[in-house]
């Protein structure tokens, strides 16, 4: 008897990494004394890149470091409140930490941004631990505080918001700053210009193009700023 148990215990447990189990079949387990524990799945959020309210724009922003610490780069792209691509960036940093490139990556975007001459921008990264950094300006690592001080003045005169931004619909920022990490730097100032997987499928629509909605995997606890 104790190996029957011990065989139907498997081929549940087996069972529930693929499937659920129905009712009746809790009911049974529970009566040869084998209650398993339902199958828990994840609650899904529906997350998209959306357009910036008129008369601003919008910088997503992403660093990338391959090994922390090691090479690393920053990547950005710039889009008016129709969505349309302004400017993308990618840039190499060199050697550093994967907050370096994070924080390097937005200076680098607001830098741009004011080049450009406009004064509102809504700035979007997927980092929630530098999006709390900034927001309430207070930055924990004492060998980046010249890099927030010097984020904070070229902020200074100009409207803005910083906010957290689900890294599945910041995959343009994303790519590019892996092409800062891989040692290019360039600027893109025009569609045609941006590398081509940055054109095509999933990165288009995330990315340069217009938003989609996408689904993902609900954290237990929801990160957001301001």
């Amino acid at each position: 008897m104790a190996s029957y148990k011990g065989l139907v215990c498997l081929l549940a447990e087996e069972i529930v990494k693929v499937s659920k189990l129905s009712k009746t079949d809790y009911e049974l387990l529970k009566a040869l004394e084998l209650p398993m524990g339902s199958k828990v799945s994840k609650p899904t959020l529906l997350v998209s890149w959306r357009k910036s309210t008129v008369g601003w724009v919008k910088l997503n922003v992403d660093g990338s470091c391959v090994g922390n610490p090691g090479p690393c780069g920053g990547g950005g792209v710039i889009r008016d409140h129709y969505g349309n691509l302004v400017a993308g960036l990618c840039v190499k940093y060199g050697y550093g930490s994967n907050n370096e490139a994070e924080l390097r990556a937005v200076i680098t975007g607001v830098e741009l941004f004011k080049e450009l001459g406009f004064q509102r921008v809504d700035i979007r990264f997927d980092s929630a631990v530098m999006v709390n950094w900034l927001t309430h300006r207070l930055c924990k690592i004492w060998y980046l505080w010249d890099y927030c001080d010097e984020l904070l003045k070229l902020l200074s005169g100009i409207s803005f918001t910083i906010s957290h931004q689900y890294r599945e619909v910041n995959r343009a920022a994303d790519l590019l700053a892996r092409q800062g990490a891989d040692g290019v730097s360039m600027r893109y100032m025009h569609l045609d210009q941006i590398p081509n997987l940055l054109k095509g499928g999933r990165y288009s629509k995330t990315g340069a193009g217009n938003w989609v909605a996408t689904k993902i995997d609900q954290p237990e606890k929801k990160e957001l700023a301001q």
